[in-house]
């Protein structure tokens, strides 16, 4: 009897074409993997022969490293000897939404977020933390992610050898990769290194939250008003004018409460 992860399970979606995709985008089904394209109903099966491929170049795999076939057969170790058989190697076939996606772009997925905002909160003790500890608090982060059934992956290149589907252009077309414990550290650590980095550097708006003007920051361009409503607030030397009033109304009510408020 087949277990309930490989058996082929139904559910019905009923809405838009754009209703759907965010229904689908919720169990890691991404908009670029579903043939049907746009409100004409274009297909598109690139995804669809890209994923038929890999799977082809597993079994390959598979049959080249399955063992000789020998007259005497011992059961006690016969899954030992089949171990190199066994479909260890495969990847996911799709990313859903706790999976950390390894990309040369910033991708604001769960997983992601997650994984930064984790980063976040180490980024101290990490920075003042001995060679152990830091290990030790990367272990805790990788494990804060698999504990939420996340993944690092990044884009399988045989894949996209034999597909031409490029990451950068088909994000939701990628064939999908896990990394390596090793390589899952050395993500971390690069992403503490990034977070350094940016800390150290000057902010833009650094400049302007004591008074002075921001250096990188262009000006934001003035917006001409032909007419003057009665509800404006004008600025200018001793201007009386109804909007002007309201404000100075509001100001004067509320001063109180202001001043009680722990700001």
């Amino acid at each position: 009897m087949l277990p309930s992860q490989e058996r082929v399970k139904l559910r019905v979606h009923l809405g838009s074409h754009t209703e759907c995709q965010y229904l689908l985008a919720s169990y890691g089904i991404t908009r670029g993997s579903l043939p049907l394209k746009g409100k004409e109903s274009e297909m598109d099966l690139s995804y669809q022969n890209a994923w038929f491929q890999r799977r082809m170049l597993r079994e390959e795999e598979q049959r080249l490293k399955a063992p000789v076939p020998i007259p005497f057969i011992n059961t006690a170790t016969t899954h030992q000897r089949n171990e190199s058989c066994h479909d260890t190697a495969s990847g996911p076939d799709n990313a859903n939404e706790n999976d950390v996606l390894c990309l040369a772009k910033r991708v604001k997925g769960v997983g992601n977020e997650r994984l930064h905002s984790l980063a976040l909160i180490y980024l101290a003790a990490y920075d003042n933390g001995s060679i152990s500890s830091r290990r030790t608090i990367v272990g805790g982060i990788i494990d804060e992610v698999h504990r939420h059934g996340g993944r690092f992956l990044k884009p399988d290149p045989r894949a996209a050898s034999e597909t031409g589907l490029v990451p950068s252009e088909d994000e939701g077309k990628i064939i999908w990769m896990e990394l390596s414990p090793d390589e899952q550290r050395v993500k971390v650590t690069q992403l503490f290194r990034n977070l350094r980095r940016r800390r150290s550097r000057p902010s833009a708006n650094s400049a302007s939250i004591v008074g002075l003007p921001s250096l990188t920051s262009s000006p934001t361009p003035a917006i001409v008003v032909e007419q003057v409503g009665p509800n404006n607030v004008l600025f200018g030397p001793r201007l009386s004018h109804p909007g002007n009033r309201q404000l100075r109304e509001l100001v004067i009510r509320l001063s109180d409460e202001y001043n009680r408020t722990d700001r």
